[in-house]
């Protein structure tokens, strides 16, 4: 069972804009930067083990089992991570105390190993309420999360329902909120079988979908889209850009065209 281990300076660091990490790779750009100093090349050999967690033991026959892939996501003093179980975790930053969990879902092990959460969540204020809002995928849903309580918003499939007998669409990507939309990526789990990837584009107060770009023609497979869109200020790039001229363009990070498959 795979843990989380936090270390800290010698003095906790209060929560603040600054030491915040709400979203995969601190933001929409991915710089995977973030403006506080509390660490630095002088006091990093100082750091220490403050607290240590893993997520709990599977409960039901066919959850996969706890470990972490997803990254833990930072803000106001609460940590936010999904387990593999499909099982996603509030904990308090100071201690490592589960504040609240909530069941997302996972996939049973059909043609591919059982898998949960790989997502990583995104702690953005909700564009018409303004209310804090966590979003993060399960296996095969995007959920918005009370970020207080763990009480599901709002839930979306993402892709097609697919098989009942075989692994084929799950989310490995982390959503990317930007501008009132939630970008994802649509992808195969294993490629037994390929699906046709693309990126989907959901409105971020209501979870509706309001457009999909496929990467691969309509009878084709492949092309799944595995890594997160990045958002930028560049001209617009993709068919969800061009459909709406006032979005930021968002690029397809790692579309799996290696795995493309056409009809003859």
């Amino acid at each position: 069972m795979i843990a989380v281990v936090f270390t800290l300076a010698l003095a906790f660091v209060p929560a603040t804009d600054a030491a915040n990490w709400p979203m995969y790779l601190h933001d929409v750009t991915h710089t995977s930067k973030a403006s506080s100093s509390s660490i630095t090349p002088q006091n990093v050999g100082t750091l220490v083990q403050a607290w240590r967690w893993q997520p709990e033991a599977p409960t039901m026959s066919g959850q996969p089992a706890a470990s972490l892939d997803a990254s833990p996501t930072v803000f106001n003093g609460r940590i936010y991570i999904g387990a593999n179980t499909g099982v996603f975790y509030a904990l308090n930053e100071t201690t490592g105390q589960v504040v609240w969990k909530r069941m997302l879902d996972y996939v049973t092990a059909k043609t591919c190993s059982s898998k949960g959460i790989t997502s990583t969540a995104a702690v953005v204020p909700d564009p018409a309420s303004g209310a804090l809002t966590v979003y993060v995928a399960g296996a095969r849903n995007l959920y918005a999360l009370d970020p207080s309580t763990g009480a599901i918003r709002w839930q979306t499939r993402i892709g097609p329902a697919g098989s009942a007998t075989a692994n084929d669409y799950y989310i490995w990507s982390s959503p990317t909120v930007v501008g009132g939309r939630i970008f994802i990526g649509i992808s195969s789990q294993c490629d037994d079988p390929l699906v046709r990837g693309g990126l989907i584009s959901l409105d971020q107060h209501t979870g509706a979908v309001l457009h999909t770009y496929w990467t691969v023609p309509a009878g084709a497979i492949g092309g799944s889209i595995w890594s997160s869109a990045v958002s930028s200020t560049s001209p617009m790039a993709s068919a969800e850009s061009r459909a709406s001229a006032s979005m930021p363009s968002i690029s397809e990070a790692a579309s799996r065209q290696r795995s493309a498959r056409f009809p003859r």
